[in-house]
Formats: C-alpha cells, sequence, structure tokens
C-alpha cells in the first residue's frame, strides 16, 4: 500500500512534484547542513541525470524502503512499479 500511495502522489498530474523524499517515521536527519538538492542539482543542471537515490543493505545489496528519493520519469514509475 505504501508504493502505491507514493506512486499515486508523485505521478498524480494535479501536483506539481518533481521528487519525492520518503523516510519511515523512526528516520532522523543526523547532518542538517547538508540541502537534499545538494544530492541531486549541481548548479543548473541535474548531476549525471540521477533519476533516484537509495540505500542498499551491504550485506546482501537489497535496495532499502526505509529511505529513498526517486523523480518523476520513467525510470521513477518502472521502480515503483516493478519493486
Amino acid at each position: 500500500a505504501r508504493l502505491c500511495s507514493i506512486r499515486h502522489f508523485l505521478f498524480d498530474k494535479q501536483l506539481d512534484l518533481d521528487w519525492i523524499l520518503v523516510l519511515d517515521g523512526d528516520s532522523g536527519i543526523v547532518n542538517s547542513d547538508l540541502r537534499i538538492e545538494d544530492f541531486i542539482f549541481d548548479g543548473e543542471s541535474e548531476k549525471n541525470h540521477v533519476d533516484g537515490i537509495f540505500s542498499i543493505r551491504w550485506k546482501n545489496g537489497n535496495i532499502l524502503s526505509g529511505g529513498y528519493m526517486i523523480k518523476r520519469s520513467e525510470f521513477g514509475k518502472r521502480m515503483l512499479n516493478e519493486w
């Protein structure tokens, strides 16, 4: 249900969203000096055409669902549909 809700909000044409940040309720911001924009933008252009930022579980390589950012793009749509 969570992925369905995220997909709905990210691709709702009535909402003016480029990105969505998903965090679990027990997530914390450790360094408030960093800005989210610094991870996806480099001046006027986006860094390396980034469509998603994910955390990976180091033991087995699984993508963690507790905190990620995903862009409104074809990749974002495929990722949310297939995850």
